[in-house]
């Protein structure tokens, strides 16, 4: 018998570089692009006031079912239109639970879109159920897919505004998948909900579909709410369901003095609807000003950018730290022979259109470095 050592078995996996972070010897103002505080709430002295508040009295540990996760809870599903709702304490704990909900057979088929987030895919792996992808936003594609699984149950499972390219899914199209071929579809809207739709209510809004048309939807608190957890959304059948896993499997709800804030959260994004709407004109205005540097960046329904650009992710990262600039870089490995990196950048209420600039500017004079094959770290940076 001859089995790898561990130290064999790590020469063996991918090398990936981490960022090279700027040393700093004095004081730099760095303009974030990476946090997902679209809404600006994550520092709203009212959210901030709760979070104490309630924090002071019964601290941070994750607790039971108490009144204000019945209210938050409550809450949620009456702006978006469900029946009920269960609140977790992490985001991977909601896609875990709903899908293991679901898929609860070998046969059972997880059909997702080729962009969905990875830890959407990993929380299918977790359920030991049948996996298959489909071309990115191809309905079509979904379609072939289902018919070549008739026997167990279909969940078909899409972002509702995806990550990767900022784009929103065809969801009416895919509800109509779902329905012909008697599948069930759960939508990701992690990063539409509270910024797109006229009432801030996520990609069903913007897209026109009914919460009907949807077996479950999952939500995060951590984003446009501005802080910690998710929700899933569904019929009571299905909530009822998830609550007896929550005992079975220990997946605790947030902790009250966070379902607290969510409330306060929730008050403001239905009532602040310049927050949406700064968030929106400046994602817009950010693409019109990356276009007229000669950088393509599709125009975004929601309150993310994303670009392809040529070059190593940790190269980008770092290089655009160095300028006092904070984005999200991510390899594209799609040509092995020729680095490609996938740059998100993130846009929040609080911005300010004068921030744009230099982060326009300095992506532009970095890609024409790349394309110069000049490179974007000095020697002793890398």
């Amino acid at each position: 018998m001859s089995r790898p050592t561990l130290s064999q078995r790590l020469q063996q996996l991918p090398s990936t570089r981490l960022p090279v972070e700027p040393l700093q010897t004095q004081a730099m103002p760095v303009l974030d692009f990476a946090s997902p505080d679209y809404l600006g709430l994550a520092r709203h002295f009212q959210v901030l006031g709760a979070l104490q508040d309630w924090a002071a009295r019964q601290g941070m540990q994750a607790d039971g079912h108490s009144r204000e996760h019945t209210q938050l809870e409550a809450g949620l599903a009456d702006w978006l239109g469900f029946p009920a709702a269960r609140s977790y304490q992490s985001l991977a704990q909601a896609r875990l639970a709903v899908q293991q909900a679901l898929l609860t057979e070998e046969e059972d088929l997880c059909l997702h879109d080729h962009l969905n987030n990875p830890a959407l895919i990993q929380a299918t792996h977790l359920t030991g159920s049948r996996l298959r992808h489909y071309p990115h936003r191809d309905a079509e594609g979904a379609a072939w897919q289902l018919r070549q699984a008739p026997r167990g149950l279909a969940l078909l499972v899409s972002e509702g505004l995806f990550q990767a390219d900022g784009q929103l899914a065809p969801l009416r199209t895919l509800a109509l998948v779902a329905q012909r071929h008697q599948a069930h579809l759960l939508v990701d809207d992690v990063h539409a909900i509270g910024v797109c739709g006229e009432q801030g209510g996520g990609s069903l809004e913007a897209t026109g579909l009914a919460a009907t048309a949807v077996t479950a939807l999952v939500i995060s608190l951590e984003h446009a709410l501005g802080l910690q957890g998710a929700v899933v959304l569904a019929g009571k059948p299905l909530i009822e369901q998830l609550e007896r896993l929550g005992m079975l499997h220990q997946h605790p709800r947030p902790p009250t003095a966070i379902a607290a804030a969510a409330q306060v959260s929730l008050k403001l994004a239905r009532r602040d609807g310049w927050r949406r709407q700064r968030v929106l004109e400046l994602a817009q205005q950010l693409q019109q000003r990356l276009a007229s540097l000669g950088i393509n960046a599709a125009p975004s329904p929601g309150p993310l950018l994303c670009l392809e650009v040529l070059g190593e992710a940790s190269h980008w990262q770092a290089a655009l730290a160095r300028r006092g600039l904070r984005v999200i870089a991510s390899p594209d490995n799609r040509d092995p022979d020729t680095p490609m990196t996938r740059l998100r950048l993130q846009l929040s209420a609080l911005h300010d259109s004068a921030q744009l600039d230099p982060l326009a500017e300095s992506i532009a004079r970095l890609n024409d470095s790349a394309r110069l094959n000049v490179p974007l770290l000095q020697p002793q940076e890398v």
